[in-house]
């Protein structure tokens, strides 16, 4: 085993990591993505593919190729949760309309930013589409998919001591 190719491995995935991250950059405004969660998950994809050729062309070992793997996957662990928070928080989009605005704004002034009803109209389309919901004429259900999942959420928040929306 060559220790330079732990180092190659890191750089190597270091690079593909960057190409991920612009990757979104550019592919999200050169086109009006619809599917965004698909489209970054694939460009992860090519970057870790683009990271295994790059390990085989450079002959790199094994055992180090996995490590720069394990790095490339944490980083895309990291990069998600980031990614849903600059795209998807309303605390953050509130801190955003708040510093754009020329002075203080008030419960009524915030609310009108935001669109309530479409946001919610929003993201049970999406909890629909994702199989967690089922529309009954102007009513949603649960599905057994989703009830699993808020279970488990359920736990995690009462295991941590969270309130209601925290």
């Amino acid at each position: 085993m060559n220790p330079d190719h732990l180092l190659t491995a890191l750089w190597a995935s270091a690079g593909w990591v960057a190409f991920a991250a612009a990757g979104h950059s550019v592919v999200f405004h050169l086109s009006q993505v619809k599917h965004r969660a698909r489209t970054v998950v694939c460009l992860w994809g090519l970057a870790l593919i683009g990271y295994l050729w790059t390990g085989l062309v450079l002959e790199v070992d094994r055992w180090r190729m996995a490590y720069g793997g394990v790095v490339l996957f944490c980083a895309f662990i990291l990069y998600m949760p980031f990614y849903y928070t600059i795209s998807n928080s309303l605390s953050v989009q509130m801190l955003i309309r708040m510093k754009a605005a020329p002075e203080d704004l008030s419960v009524e002034e915030l609310r009108q930013g935001f669109r309530m009803d479409e946001l919610l109209a929003g993201r049970l389309e999406i909890l629909v589409a994702s199989g967690y919901l089922v529309q009954k004429g102007t009513r949603f259900a649960m599905t057994v998919r989703a009830r699993v999942v808020a279970q488990s959420f359920r736990f995690m928040k009462s295991l941590w001591r969270l309130g209601p929306g925290g």
